[in-house]
């Protein structure tokens, strides 16, 4: 969206004019403590302190990881991953070396 702004203003168009789109932003959350959820529906803070790291990282391993290690396509695609796959992955389009058509 934002780069359909920046060229419909330089083609001299107001970009508000032409352009309305109705995606919604999403918020996640976790309700990581009793009533979390009332917390952030009345925008209040009643839980002075979070989860311990070690319990985080517990609950990932039982929601997340758990299942993923049973998989076989996973561990097959994770036995592929190298530093220069990884690289790849992570570098921004913007920062790669490729031709922009004109």
């Amino acid at each position: 969206m934002r780069q359909m702004r920046e060229g419909l203003s330089l083609l001299g168009f107001e970009p508000n004019d032409v352009l309305q789109h109705t995606n919604k932003r999403l918020v996640y959350a976790a309700e990581i403590y009793p009533e979390a959820r009332l917390d952030l529906i009345r925008d209040r803070d009643t839980y002075s302190r979070g989860p311990s790291f070690v319990d985080i990282a517990k609950d990932w391993q039982e929601r997340w990881l758990q299942m993923r290690i049973q998989n076989e396509s996973i561990l097959e695609r994770v036995e592929k991953v190298s530093a220069a796959t990884l690289e790849d992955e992570l570098l921004a389009p913007s920062s790669r070396n490729c031709e922009v058509a004109s």
